[in-house]
Protein backbone atom coordinates (compact mmCIF):
# COMPACT_ATOMS: atom_id res chain seq x y z
CA UNK A 1 0.00 0.00 0.00
CA UNK A 2 1.17 3.49 -0.80
CA UNK A 3 -0.40 6.48 0.89
CA UNK A 4 -0.08 9.82 -0.85
CA UNK A 5 1.93 12.39 1.10
CA UNK A 6 0.03 14.80 3.30
CA UNK A 7 -2.05 17.31 1.33
CA UNK A 8 -1.73 15.30 -1.91
CA UNK A 9 -4.22 13.07 -3.69
CA UNK A 10 -4.28 10.90 -6.81
CA UNK A 11 -6.81 11.16 -9.65
CA UNK A 12 -5.28 8.76 -12.17
CA UNK A 13 -2.65 6.03 -12.42
CA UNK A 14 -1.17 4.15 -15.41
CA UNK A 15 1.28 1.31 -16.00
CA UNK A 16 4.43 1.91 -18.05
CA UNK A 17 6.35 -1.38 -18.19
CA UNK A 18 7.81 -2.00 -14.74
CA UNK A 19 6.69 1.40 -13.46
CA UNK A 20 3.51 3.09 -12.28
CA UNK A 21 2.81 6.75 -12.91
CA UNK A 22 0.35 8.42 -10.55
CA UNK A 23 -1.16 11.82 -11.31
CA UNK A 24 -2.93 14.09 -8.88
CA UNK A 25 -2.72 17.31 -6.93
CA UNK A 26 -1.07 19.03 -3.99
CA UNK A 27 -3.38 21.17 -1.86
CA UNK A 28 -1.82 24.31 -0.41
CA UNK A 29 -3.05 24.53 3.18
CA UNK A 30 -4.88 27.75 4.00
CA UNK A 31 -5.18 28.78 0.35
CA UNK A 32 -7.58 28.17 -2.52
CA UNK A 33 -4.63 26.76 -4.45
CA UNK A 34 -3.85 23.35 -5.87
CA UNK A 35 -0.71 22.34 -7.73
CA UNK A 36 -0.44 19.38 -10.10
CA UNK A 37 1.64 16.42 -8.96
CA UNK A 38 3.18 13.34 -10.63
CA UNK A 39 4.77 10.29 -8.99
CA UNK A 40 6.82 7.53 -10.62
CA UNK A 41 6.74 4.26 -8.65
CA UNK A 42 8.13 0.77 -9.07
CA UNK A 43 5.81 -2.22 -8.78
CA UNK A 44 6.57 -2.43 -5.04
CA UNK A 45 5.30 1.16 -4.77
CA UNK A 46 8.72 2.61 -3.99
CA UNK A 47 9.02 6.20 -5.20
CA UNK A 48 11.35 6.62 -8.19
CA UNK A 49 10.50 10.20 -9.03
CA UNK A 50 8.19 13.08 -8.16
CA UNK A 51 7.33 16.39 -9.81
CA UNK A 52 5.11 19.27 -8.73
CA UNK A 53 3.85 21.84 -11.22
CA UNK A 54 3.32 25.07 -9.36
CA UNK A 55 1.13 27.44 -11.36
CA UNK A 56 -0.76 30.50 -10.21
CA UNK A 57 -4.29 29.77 -9.02
CA UNK A 58 -6.25 26.54 -8.75
CA UNK A 59 -5.47 23.42 -10.80
CA UNK A 60 -7.67 20.30 -10.74
CA UNK A 61 -5.99 17.16 -12.12
CA UNK A 62 -8.04 15.17 -14.64
CA UNK A 63 -6.58 12.72 -17.15
CA UNK A 64 -3.18 11.14 -17.81
CA UNK A 65 -2.11 9.59 -21.12
CA UNK A 66 0.97 7.61 -22.10
CA UNK A 67 1.87 8.38 -25.71
CA UNK A 68 4.71 7.19 -28.00
CA UNK A 69 8.35 7.77 -27.00
CA UNK A 70 7.43 7.29 -23.31
CA UNK A 71 5.99 10.79 -23.26
CA UNK A 72 3.00 11.81 -21.13
CA UNK A 73 0.03 14.10 -21.62
CA UNK A 74 -1.86 15.46 -18.62
CA UNK A 75 -5.05 17.51 -18.55
CA UNK A 76 -6.45 19.73 -15.80
CA UNK A 77 -8.89 22.48 -14.97
CA UNK A 78 -6.81 25.64 -14.57
CA UNK A 79 -7.46 29.15 -13.27
CA UNK A 80 -3.92 30.32 -14.05
CA UNK A 81 -4.97 32.77 -16.77
CA UNK A 82 -8.76 32.82 -16.23
CA UNK A 83 -10.54 32.63 -12.84
CA UNK A 84 -13.49 30.90 -14.58
CA UNK A 85 -11.16 28.01 -15.53
CA UNK A 86 -9.66 26.89 -18.81
CA UNK A 87 -8.57 23.52 -20.19
CA UNK A 88 -4.90 22.93 -19.39
CA UNK A 89 -2.99 20.40 -21.54
CA UNK A 90 0.67 19.56 -20.97
CA UNK A 91 3.09 17.22 -22.70
CA UNK A 92 5.99 15.86 -20.62
CA UNK A 93 9.00 13.67 -21.24
CA UNK A 94 9.71 10.52 -19.19
CA UNK A 95 11.54 12.63 -16.58
CA UNK A 96 8.41 14.78 -16.07
CA UNK A 97 10.01 17.77 -17.80
CA UNK A 98 7.56 20.00 -19.66
CA UNK A 99 7.80 19.82 -23.47
CA UNK A 100 4.86 22.15 -24.03
CA UNK A 101 1.95 23.61 -22.06
CA UNK A 102 -1.29 24.96 -23.53
CA UNK A 103 -4.44 26.55 -22.10
CA UNK A 104 -7.65 26.42 -24.13
CA UNK A 105 -10.70 28.48 -23.26
CA UNK A 106 -13.42 30.78 -24.45
CA UNK A 107 -15.26 33.55 -22.60
CA UNK A 108 -16.55 31.39 -19.71
CA UNK A 109 -15.83 28.11 -17.92
CA UNK A 110 -14.15 25.23 -19.78
CA UNK A 111 -12.97 22.05 -18.08
CA UNK A 112 -11.58 18.72 -19.33
CA UNK A 113 -13.16 15.43 -18.29
CA UNK A 114 -11.68 12.53 -20.30
CA UNK A 115 -8.87 12.28 -22.88
CA UNK A 116 -7.57 9.78 -25.42
CA UNK A 117 -4.84 9.51 -28.03
CA UNK A 118 -6.82 8.68 -31.17
CA UNK A 119 -5.89 6.49 -34.12
CA UNK A 120 -4.74 9.58 -36.05
CA UNK A 121 -2.16 10.35 -33.36
CA UNK A 122 -4.02 13.37 -31.94
CA UNK A 123 -5.01 14.17 -28.37
CA UNK A 124 -8.81 14.33 -28.11
CA UNK A 125 -10.37 15.71 -24.93
CA UNK A 126 -14.01 15.53 -23.85
CA UNK A 127 -14.80 18.67 -21.88
CA UNK A 128 -17.62 20.74 -20.46
CA UNK A 129 -18.21 24.38 -21.29
CA UNK A 130 -20.43 27.30 -20.27
CA UNK A 131 -19.39 29.30 -23.32
CA UNK A 132 -21.08 29.51 -26.70
CA UNK A 133 -24.06 31.50 -25.40
CA UNK A 134 -25.51 29.00 -22.90
CA UNK A 135 -26.32 29.28 -19.19
CA UNK A 136 -25.83 25.52 -18.79
CA UNK A 137 -22.83 23.26 -19.37
CA UNK A 138 -22.51 21.74 -22.82
CA UNK A 139 -20.30 18.86 -23.90
CA UNK A 140 -17.25 20.03 -25.81
CA UNK A 141 -14.79 17.99 -27.85
CA UNK A 142 -11.27 19.42 -28.31
CA UNK A 143 -8.59 18.04 -30.64
CA UNK A 144 -4.91 18.96 -30.12
CA UNK A 145 -1.88 17.69 -32.01
CA UNK A 146 0.99 16.07 -30.10
CA UNK A 147 2.98 19.21 -31.04
CA UNK A 148 0.56 21.28 -28.96
CA UNK A 149 -1.40 22.90 -31.79
CA UNK A 150 -5.16 23.29 -31.40
CA UNK A 151 -6.74 21.49 -34.37
CA UNK A 152 -10.46 21.92 -33.73
CA UNK A 153 -13.29 22.18 -31.21
CA UNK A 154 -16.90 21.03 -31.45
CA UNK A 155 -19.70 21.72 -28.94
CA UNK A 156 -22.85 19.62 -28.46
CA UNK A 157 -26.04 21.33 -27.33
CA UNK A 158 -28.81 19.12 -25.93
CA UNK A 159 -30.30 22.06 -23.94
CA UNK A 160 -29.29 20.48 -20.61
CA UNK A 161 -26.42 20.60 -18.13
CA UNK A 162 -24.10 17.89 -19.48
CA UNK A 163 -21.07 16.19 -17.93
CA UNK A 164 -18.99 13.68 -19.90
CA UNK A 165 -17.31 10.92 -17.88
CA UNK A 166 -15.78 8.73 -20.60
CA UNK A 167 -14.47 9.12 -24.13
CA UNK A 168 -13.37 6.36 -26.49
CA UNK A 169 -12.84 5.77 -30.20
CA UNK A 170 -14.29 2.88 -32.17
CA UNK A 171 -14.11 2.59 -35.94
CA UNK A 172 -14.44 6.08 -37.37
CA UNK A 173 -16.35 7.52 -34.42
CA UNK A 174 -15.74 9.04 -31.02
CA UNK A 175 -18.20 8.04 -28.28
CA UNK A 176 -18.84 10.35 -25.33
CA UNK A 177 -20.71 8.96 -22.33
CA UNK A 178 -21.93 10.89 -19.32
CA UNK A 179 -25.02 12.39 -17.73
CA UNK A 180 -27.27 15.39 -18.15
CA UNK A 181 -29.46 17.29 -15.72
CA UNK A 182 -32.51 19.24 -16.90
CA UNK A 183 -33.98 22.39 -15.34
CA UNK A 184 -36.10 20.25 -12.97
CA UNK A 185 -33.11 18.30 -11.69
CA UNK A 186 -33.91 15.11 -13.61
CA UNK A 187 -30.76 13.12 -14.44
CA UNK A 188 -30.38 11.17 -17.67
CA UNK A 189 -27.68 9.09 -19.29
CA UNK A 190 -26.05 10.84 -22.25
CA UNK A 191 -24.28 9.03 -25.10
CA UNK A 192 -22.95 10.99 -28.07
CA UNK A 193 -21.56 9.51 -31.29
CA UNK A 194 -19.34 11.84 -33.30
CA UNK A 195 -17.55 11.09 -36.56
CA UNK A 196 -13.77 11.35 -36.28
CA UNK A 197 -13.35 13.27 -39.53
CA UNK A 198 -16.45 14.67 -41.24
CA UNK A 199 -18.15 16.45 -38.30
CA UNK A 200 -15.28 18.82 -37.45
Amino acid sequence: TMVAPENEGFSNIIFNGAELIAYGYQQIIGEETRNLSLFKLDLNLNKLGHAIFNFRGYQEAQDLLLIPNNELVITAHSSETDPLHNILVMKLNSNFEVIWKKEIGEERHEGPESAILDSYGNIVIACRTNSYGADYQKALLVKVSTDGNLISTYSFDNQKDTHINSLFELGHNYYLVGRSIDANGKKELVAIKHNTATDW
